[in-house]
């Protein structure tokens, strides 16, 4: 048996039997089990071939799915599952190349989504509104990033912060901290915006963003959840 690797990419994991009983579901989400062994050229029948077809076409073109992790899952499985001796033959992942593409256009639209459902500052524009008087007007905002405190995207080469993590007196939020240092090491900067502003199973659908100051410390449980579904085991 192939053992077990240490692939990870935001909210996936290659698990073996023993990890797969132990993990934290989180009751509204959907997840893509798939047996390797059985699937495996040797032991694989025809049916059990169409089934994962069918399933690996519904994720990647699940509208709720960032289309990064589709994509990223469907590569893995197809690492697994389609030895490269026999790359040139016909497989179940024969036509994923415009899955792809599609899924490509899906994440600009996604990233598109994000941009406009949010006020992103330039570092100039938070400079102004949190009375930083540096000369450099990066300074302010860099220094908060660093400090991980806030966290920026970047745009056409330039960050761009979230007004949502900032309180009236424009400081960072508290529990935006406590987030960042949950998914420490596991998020990029878009990926935790796509996180904050999509809906979220562990809040009842709601966007984290929107419960940030009413319900810190839902959001922040939401967070770690999120964090443990991907890692426990």
């Amino acid at each position: 048996m192939r053992q077990v690797t240490a692939f990870q990419h935001e909210g996936m994991r290659v698990l073996s039997g023993n990890q797969l009983r132990h993990i934290v579901a989180e009751e509204q989400a959907e997840y893509l089990v798939i047996d390797v062994n059985h699937l495996k050229p040797a032991h694989a029948a025809a049916n059990q071939k169409r089934e994962l077809r069918k399933k690996l076409e519904e994720m990647v073109n699940n509208p709720s799915l960032d289309p990064g992790v589709g994509l990223a899952l469907l590569q893995l499985a197809q690492r697994w599952l389609q030895p490269t001796s026999e790359a040139s033959k016909p497989s179940l992942f024969d036509g994923f190349p415009a899955y792809q593409q599609r899924n490509a256009q899906r994440e600009q639209e996604l990233r598109a989504f994000i941009l406009e459902d949010t006020h992103w500052l330039s570092s100039s524009e938070l400079s102004d509104r949190a009375h930083f008087t540096n000369a450099n007007r990066s300074a302010g905002p860099n220094a908060w990033k660093r400090r991980g405190r806030t966290f920026a995207i970047t745009v056409e080469g330039h960050d761009r912060y979230p007004k949502y993590a900032f309180d009236e007196a424009w400081q960072p939020l508290p529990v935006i901290k406590r987030i960042l240092e949950i998914f420490a090491g596991t998020r990029t900067p878009w990926s935790l915006a796509i996180w904050f502003g999509t809906g979220n199973g562990w809040l009842a659908g709601e966007k984290p963003k929107d419960l940030l100051e009413r319900a810190p410390d839902r959001v922040a449980e939401a967070a770690r959840q999120a964090k443990e579904g991907a890692q426990h085991g």
